[in-house]
């Protein structure tokens, strides 16, 4: 705790000269940070989450926003008793649904365990209107208890240069992907992050009824076999590999009994059929 009061310091730390580190704790700073927000046009986002023992969910703790000015430090656990749902609200829908381009590692996680954490009924409407949100590959893990405060001052770097870092990245990225000729805002396209649900399309497969004819020439190869007009050695089987042992007896009196499984699937052994056996597997949903 002495090493911890020691490291707190009352300064705001500075990521490097020039570039500070502003902790946002009260609702006011908060309004003063929206309103820098609403002008930007790159953003770079990141955030440390709660220790797990200290909440069922994963939930946000510190989140940490990057511009030009400097970077916002936002304490979640300072702010959870001073905020309201429409503060919340205001807040995201200003960060996240804004024109501006959100960057950061992992945000895909990093927007899960926000929407699970804040205090507001309309999670679903933020999360269909996302706007910009850019996804970059998470390079590295912290395993300090974000939760604890006050922070040190060592803790405040390392989440600023996360949100800063990220912003970084982006303009290195572009200025390569230009010199090479590669279309970037079409790759970051493919980076966006999507808050829609998916809808899922049900395909129905057309049913084939069996016809009387089909039936009777089923019937009547099965009929050859029992009155011995046809070998039994003849018979060729199609044996679904779940009816243990059958297989086995079914060597001794028919031709090549075919055992579907993992190296002998079922669509791999269906053209070994007559078009009459396709047909009644094809009716009854299943191969019979």
């Amino acid at each position: 705790m002495e090493r911890r009061a020691e490291d707190v310091g009352d300064v705001a730390p500075e990521l490097f000269p020039g570039y500070l580190i502003h902790l946002v704790h009260e609702r006011v700073q908060l309004l003063e940070l929206m309103e820098k927000l609403e002008k930007e046009e790159f953003i770079g986002i990141d955030s440390e989450w709660k220790a797990q023992y200290m909440c069922p969910n994963e939930s946000v703790a510190l989140l940490q926003i990057a511009i030009p000015q400097g970077v916002y430090l936002v304490d979640f656990c300072a702010l959870e008793q001073k905020l309201n749902e429409s503060d919340w609200h205001d807040f995201l829908w200003t960060l996240l649904c804004s024109k501006a381009r959100k960057i950061g590692f992992d945000l895909t996680n990093d927007l899960r365990a926000l929407f699970a954490g804040i205090s507001t009924t309309n999670v679903r409407t933020l999360a269909d209107n996302l706007c910009n949100v850019v996804c970059l590959k998470r390079l590295v893990e912290n395993c300090s208890n974000w939760s604890i405060r006050p922070l040190r001052a060592s803790q405040k770097r390392y989440a600023a240069m996360d949100a800063y870092i990220v912003i970084e990245l982006y303009g290195k990225l572009r200025e390569i992907a230009e010199l090479r000729g590669v279309d970037f805002e079409n790759l970051v396209e493919l980076s966006m992050v999507n808050g829609k649900k998916r809808e899922k399309v049900k395909t129905r497969k057309e049913r084939v009824k069996m016809d009387d004819m089909t039936w009777a020439e089923i019937c009547e190869k099965l009929e050859d076999v029992q009155s011995g007009q046809t070998p039994a050695t003849q018979l060729r089987c199609l044996v679904d590999s779940m009816l243990l042992g059958l297989g086995k007896h079914l060597r001794r009196v028919a031709k090549d009994p075919n055992l579907s499984g993992r190296n002998n699937p079922h669509i791999w052994v269906w053209e070994l059929l007559p078009v009459q056996f396709r047909e009644y597997g094809d009716a009854k949903g299943r191969i019979g």
